[in-house]
């Protein structure tokens, strides 16, 4: 029936519950699993306190989203492989 699961996270308590049924619902079905995080475009223009944020504090922001949604995701996948879910 289904070969692909998509599994959303945000890090969250919620969010794991739903990867691990995810992951088992893959395991009975067969099929293989997606791992997905969205990251928040920012604004060209942010502000903060009346201040104009530049460049580098918007990449910097941009970078430590990466960093925390490769988190989330190297659990996802930690979780399939230790279930056998390619």
């Amino acid at each position: 029936m289904f070969k692909h699961v998509l599994l959303p996270t945000d890090g969250s308590r919620t969010a794991r519950k739903g990867i691990r049924a995810g992951i088992r619902l893959a395991k009975e079905l067969g099929a293989r699993v997606t791992a997905y995080y969205a990251i928040d475009a920012m604004p060209a223009y942010s502000y903060s306190d009346g201040y104009l944020l530049g460049g580098a504090v918007l990449k910097e922001l941009e970078k430590r989203a990466r960093e925390q949604g490769e988190k989330y995701l190297a659990e996802v996948v930690k979780a399939a492989k230790a279930a056998g879910v390619p």
